[in-house]
C-alpha cells in the first residue's frame, strides 16, 4: 500500500508539470497524502482494526502485557493509553500534511514546466527532510515512549518484557 502512495504521488507531481497546472495544486497533492493516512488513524480508532493499535502488536507483547494487567481498571487505562499512543501517530501525520503545504506554496512559486519550477521541487524535496520528517519522526518517537511509559507504569513491566523481540 505505501509503494502504491508513493507511486500515485509521483504520478500526481509528474501531471501536475505535464498539465502545467499552478503550483497551488501541488501544494495540495503534497499535503493530501499525509492527511488522508491521518483521517484513515483517526476515523480507524473505534473501528474492529485501529491501524495504528494493529502496528503496535508488531512491536509489544500484547498477550504478555494484558496477563499484567491486574484488574478491570488497568485494562481500561491501557486502552485508553493506546488510543492516547494513536491519537498521537495521527496528529504526526496532521502536522506532516500542514508542514507539506506550507513548504510547497513557499518554495514552489514558478509555473510547472519551467527550469525553476524543477529546480523549486528539488529544492522543496531536500528540504523536507529537515522541516517534514525529522519533526514527524521526533512525535513518532514521542508517541511510543508515551505507550512504553505509560504500560510500564500500569504492568510494573520492563522495556525487555514489553517488546515481543526479545
Amino acid at each position: 500500500i505505501l509503494s502504491l502512495i508513493g507511486f500515485s504521488s509521483i504520478l500526481l507531481t509528474g501531471l501536475i508539470g505535464l498539465f502545467q497546472l499552478k503550483p497551488e495544486y501541488l501544494a495540495i497533492k503534497e499535503a493530501l497524502i499525509p492527511l488522508i493516512i491521518c483521517i484513515v488513524v483517526f476515523s480507524s480508532q473505534n473501528s474492529k482494526y485501529p491501524i495504528v493499535i494493529k502496528l503496535f502488536e508488531h512491536l509489544l507483547d500484547l498477550d504478555h502485557i494484558k496477563s499484567h494487567l491486574t484488574d478491570k481498571d488497568k485494562e481500561a487505562k491501557f486502552q485508553s493509553v493506546l488510543k492516547g499512543s494513536s491519537t498521537i501517530v495521527g496528529l504526526s501525520f496532521l502536522v506532516s500534511s500542514v508542514l507539506n503545504y506550507v513548504l510547497a506554496r513557499v518554495i514552489v512559486v514558478s509555473s510547472p514546466g519551467s527550469v525553476a519550477f524543477n529546480e523549486e521541487l528539488g529544492k522543496m524535496t531536500a528540504l523536507s527532510y529537515p522541516v517534514i520528517a525529522l519533526p514527524s519522526s521526533i512525535i513518532l518517537v514521542i508517541a511510543i515512549w508515551f505507550l512504553i511509559k505509560k504500560t510500564q507504569a500500569l504492568t510494573g513491566l520492563t522495556l525487555e518484557e514489553l517488546l515481543k523481540i526479545k
